[in-house]
């Protein structure tokens, strides 16, 4: 029999195709064992949303419709309903309203782009490393995928398909998708800025990765500081542009373009009490939020699975993706680098995580979540860290043991999630 000798790039591709079939499977399983026919899967969420918006924008509207009399988390203002959410994924929707209607699958969108996001990964690990010139093995590579892919709070979010998770598979998908092109060996500036843009008017915590992005420019240009700045200019006329297309979008619906629409949404009785007394953003909600972003126990049970679904706030990150723990050898791989620029690439990374984290503990709610699903804001962050772990230990048979067991913790922990999450609706 002939050996078939599959490039690397066959082998991402072949995984994601793997991976969207996990996905599809384990769901219409999901559904049955729960007494849904597996055809469920085709049918969407109650709060799809951006489907919603994507058909008012095909009759020239920026508000939208409620369909059956939902309204929650839409904003009102002079009797009109909209989206506080960024509308990018909405616009990416509109050619597929219009062509077949707006009752879009949202749970077999979000399992096909977070299947997508998983070979995506692997190609901006690879491209990643190949700049900075860590050389790591294929297995790697491929490892890191899977931990991503089903051993992070990105596998139960995909099975969800509701505005509030689907709006953070689609920036996921944007901003993994403009790492793509910008790590390429030639830098596809505009295109990447292009999705970069999409991923921040998606979720707008995503800007602060723009701090690797103009950082990474640097390296690529060989600490060229007037191509630097050219090729800057390149990738950041495409946010600039989108930016000012926001503002607008803002005023066009609220009569102020630093307004959207927030403060004005339809927010459930369980919050309302801490909002009126705190507002949405503030310094007293980070212990709490803290507490259950990266330190809670998950609700450990004595019958299998073994994890509940009863504290519906989550737990910590570090619970949810034991693999994480191993973000610890960073401290003596930072000690021990020669060189300048992985030091300031790492400091990079932490400032992204560091940032965001502040601004997600200080929002008031946490909504439904297995896991810590707001950590997808600065997860690329954590990501680019495992990397420089995997540079410095890949070859050492107790680290590769040791990742290997946290990784299949891991994956069953996210598993029992995306079960839960899967029979919500």
């Amino acid at each position: 029999m002939k050996k078939i000798n599959l490039k690397e790039s066959q082998i991402f591709w072949l995984l994601g195709l793997i991976s969207f079939l996990v996905f599809f499977v384990l769901l219409v399983f999901f559904l049955k064992i729960n007494g849904k026919n597996g055809s469920y899967i085709f049918t969407h969420s109650p709060f799809n949303y951006f489907s919603w918006l994507a058909s008012s924008f095909l009759e020239g509207r920026l508000d939208v419709t409620p369909v059956n009399g939902v309204i929650h988390d839409l904003s009102n203002y002079k009797e009109k309903y909209y989206l506080y959410w960024p509308p990018a994924p909405a616009v990416v929707l509109t050619p597929f309203v219009f062509l077949f209607g707006m009752n879009l699958p949202d749970r077999l969108i979000s399992i096909s782009l977070s299947a997508l996001n998983v070979t995506l990964m692997m190609f901006v690990i690879r491209r990643l490393s190949d700049l900075l010139g860590f050389g790591l093995k294929t297995w790697a590579v491929i490892l890191l995928g899977v931990f991503w892919g089903f051993g992070t709070v990105n596998f139960s979010v995909g099975f969800e398909g509701s505005v509030w998770y689907i709006s953070q598979v689609f920036s996921l998908t944007f901003l993994i998708t403009s790492l793509y092109f910008f790590l390429a060996k030639n830098p596809k500036y505009l295109l990447s800025g292009f999705f970069f843009t999409l991923a921040v008017y998606t979720r707008n915590t995503m800007v602060f990765t723009g701090l690797l992005y103009l950082y990474i420019i640097f390296l690529q240009q060989k600490s060229d500081w007037k191509k630097s700045i050219i090729s800057a200019l390149k990738f950041g006329s495409m946010f600039i542009a989108g930016s000012l297309l926001y503002l607008w979008y803002n005023y066009a619906r609220f009569d102020n373009a630093f307004d959207n629409g927030l403060a004005k949404h339809n927010m459930g009785w369980w919050y309302r009490a801490g909002y009126e007394k705190y507002g949405y953003f503030n310094t007293h909600f980070i212990p709490n939020n803290l507490y259950y972003e990266w330190f809670r126990m998950p609700d450990f049970i004595n019958k299998f699975p073994f994890i509940g679904f009863i504290d519906l706030k989550g737990f910590g990150m570090f619970w949810a993706s034991s693999v994480l723990v191993l973000l610890v050898l960073l401290v003596f791989n930072f000690r021990k680098s020669e060189k300048t620029e992985y030091k300031i690439f790492n400091v990079l990374n932490l400032l992204n995580i560091g940032i965001v984290l502040t601004l997600i503990t200080m929002i008031m709610g946490r909504g439904v979540q297995f896991g810590a699903r707001y950590s997808l804001d600065y997860y690329i962050s954590i990501m680019f860290l495992l990397v420089f772990v995997f540079q410095k230990y890949q070859e050492n048979k107790i680290f590769k043991a040791t990742f290997l067991i946290l990784l299949i913790i891991s994956v069953y922990i996210n598993t029992v999630g995306a079960y839960y999450m899967a029979i919500r609706w």
